[in-house]
Parts: structure tokens; C-alpha cells; sequence
């Protein structure tokens, strides 16, 4: 009686890390399924297909990355996640909490302060990290601060306050600029990219062949389908431009997120549940040619990177070498269930064998 049921158990399934049980039931579920939007359900049911024999194909890690759940230092037993290096500093967000957390089934308690998104710092010597510090000067009372980023110098940093409960949240970026050696007091962007009525978040500065781009995650109209990736030009004044969808080389009828560009490489990445993946989100990866725009197929960037759950947030450090992610894969911190939360972890490529 309820057929969408069986695609969720069947996602749910696959989420588990049990792709050869969840094929069939995916392929069932495309069978019986007759609703409205079963054109668009069914197709969702063949990537998800093509995910598990993807995976079950990468299921070996990559024998040259190496990647490390941080300690307590960093991760808490709830949320860490939105990593981004500046000067030795690693930024991120977390709810800070070691003990279990209660909210009424309704969320009407979302905004007490334990089950708040907060800003913390810790500083990296090498492979060691201090305790994290919270950085107080763009606390909200009843609001999430999460999703630092830089400019290149940076100068310029942002990030966003969301209102809402923590996954259904109702976001604007802001940004702040360095004032002798303080961030000064932040301010929201443009009404253009803090549009009104919908979510703007995880924004991301970055120098690209067609000039500074400001790229971000919003659910207006005019994308291609829940969550998508914009891109706003930056011209020599500062001023960001009317945002632009990066487009169907990247963005899929479902959610596109954490977008991050390597001005290195020209490479952009980001997470996706719309592409073929070995999880829920997991992280891809896209050229940019030299007018900025994405000319090829979304890329999958396997294991270790991506698990059986939740992969975003993808960073590189201080080279392309050695970076950062979030995942809720099994062997998280966690005072409830094993993928409660994300946790924040570091990569390292060994190049010397290629």
C-alpha cells in the first residue's frame, strides 16, 4: 500500500554498507511504483543501483590516502563539521556537547544553547591539535554560526547564521574582514545572495580563470532541484554579482552541497546525493575549463573519501597533498548511535608512489 516505503528501506539498506541486499530492492521498488512522480522516483532507483555496483567495485580504499578520525580535541559527541585552515588555524563548527541532548518532538527547543551550532578554532602544529576555543566574536543567542571560509589572503572571512532547527535550517552568509589582527564585526551580503524566503549557506571565495567567485548552496528557484550550487563573480571593487546555477554539469534535481574549488588545479569539488554514490553524499569532483565553466562529468571520488553514509565538506590544507572532510561513518563520537553526527577528519595523499 505505501511502495515509496520499500525506497527508503532500500536506501536505508544501502546506507548500512549492504549494497548487494538493497539492489533488489531498489529494482522492485522501480516495478511497482506508480504514483505521480514515479518517472522521477524510478530514475532515482537506477542511480542508486548504479551506486551499489560502484561500490561494491570501490570498496577498497585507496592505498594511498591515508585518513584520521581527529581526536577530542576537535570532535565532540554531536556535530563537527565545516573545516577551513587559516595560518596554522583550523576553523569549524560544532555543538560542543558530552552529554546526550533532548529536544521536544516538535523542535520548539532547537534554539537552547547546548543544541546550538557554535565557531571554534584549534591549532595545528603538525599532526597535534589544542583544544578547541570558541570563537565568541560572531556568537548569536539562539542561532547556528557554522560554515567558515577565506579569501586567498585571508582577509576575508565568511560565514552564516541559521535560524531554524539544525536540518531544516534558515541561513545568510556573512562576512567579516581583518582589522589589524580581530575580525571585525560581520555583515550580511547582498540581498541578491541572501535571497529572501529561501536558505543561503556554505558559502566559498575562490580565484578561478574567469576572475573571484563567490560560490554558495541555496534552494531558490531557478535551480535544477532541492539544494544546488551558485556561483556569484566578484569584480576589482569587492562588489558580488547577480548569482548564476554552476549548472547541470554539477547540479542534479536532488541536493548539491559544501562546494570548495582548488585554484591550484582548477578542480572543483563538492558532495551530492544526485550523482552515483556509495552512500548519501558523497564527494565528487569537476574541471573547470578557463571561462569557469564545468564541461565534464562529475567525478566520484571513492574510498576512503566516501563510505556506506554521509561524505561532504571536502578541503585541501595547506597543499594538495593533505586536507580535511566530514562524515557520519561508523567510528564517530557519539553518545547516541554510530552515524549520529558528523565528525570532522584529515586526508593525506603518500605521492611518493605514483
Amino acid at each position: 500500500d505505501n511502495a515509496l516505503a520499500l525506497y527508503y528501506a532500500a536506501l536505508t539498506t544501502k546506507m548500512q554498507g549492504s549494497y548487494k541486499e538493497a539492489i533488489p530492492m531498489f529494482r522492485r521498488f522501480g516495478k511497482i511504483y506508480k504514483e505521480a512522480d514515479a518517472q522521477k522516483m524510478k530514475k532515482w532507483a537506477r542511480i542508486e543501483i548504479d551506486g551499489c555496483n560502484f561500490a561494491i567495485n570501490e570498496a577498497k580504499p585507496d592505498p594511498f590516502v591515508k585518513l584520521t578520525h581527529l581526536d577530542k580535541n576537535i570532535n565532540s559527541n554531536y556535530g563537527d563539521l565545516a573545516p577551513a585552515l587559516r595560518e596554522g588555524v583550523l576553523y569549524f563548527a560544532s555543538i560542543n556537547s558530552d552529554t546526550v541532548l533532548m529536544m521536544k518532538a516538535d523542535k520548539s527547543d532547537y534554539k537552547k544553547e547546548n543544541n546550538l551550532m557554535k565557531m571554534y578554532t584549534s591549532k595545528v602544529d603538525g599532526d597535534t591539535y589544542s583544544e578547541k576555543e570558541q570563537v565568541k566574536t560572531f556568537s548569536e543567542s539562539g542561532k547556528h554560526i557554522s560554515n567558515p571560509s577565506f579569501n586567498e589572503d585571508g582577509k576575508k572571512f565568511f560565514y552564516t547564521i541559521c535560524d531554524g532547527a539544525l536540518m531544516h535550517p534558515d541561513c545568510r552568509i556573512y562576512m567579516s574582514e581583518m582589522n589589524g589582527t580581530e575580525w571585525g564585526e560581520g555583515k550580511a551580503l547582498n540581498d541578491e545572495i541572501n535571497l529572501k524566503g529561501f536558505t543561503n549557506t556554505q558559502p566559498w571565495y575562490a580565484k578561478t580563470p574567469a576572475g573571484d567567485v563567490l560560490y554558495f548552496v541555496s534552494n531558490r528557484e531557478g535551480g535544477k532541484g532541492g539544494l544546488d550550487i551558485w556561483a556569484s563573480a566578484v569584480n576589482r571593487k569587492g562588489e558580488f554579482g547577480t548569482p548564476k546555477n554552476v549548472g547541470g554539469k554539477i547540479n542534479t534535481d536532488r541536493d548539491e552541497v559544501t562546494p570548495f574549488y582548488d585554484s591550484k588545479t582548477s578542480t572543483f569539488y563538492f558532495s551530492s546525493n544526485g550523482w552515483i554514490s556509495m552512500g548519501g553524499q558523497d564527494i565528487f569532483k569537476s574541471q573547470a575549463d578557463a571561462s569557469g565553466k564545468y564541461n565534464n562529468t562529475a567525478e566520484n571520488l571513492g574510498a576512503p573519501f566516501n563510505s556506506s553514509c554521509d561524505d561532504n565538506y571536502f578541503r585541501f590544507g595547506k597543499s594538495g597533498e593533505e586536507g580535511y572532510l566530514a562524515s557520519n561513518r561508523p567510528g564517530i563520537f557519539s553518545v547516541r548511535r554510530k552515524t549520529c553526527c558528523y565528525d570532522i577528519f584529515s586526508f593525506k595523499y603518500d605521492r611518493r608512489f605514483f
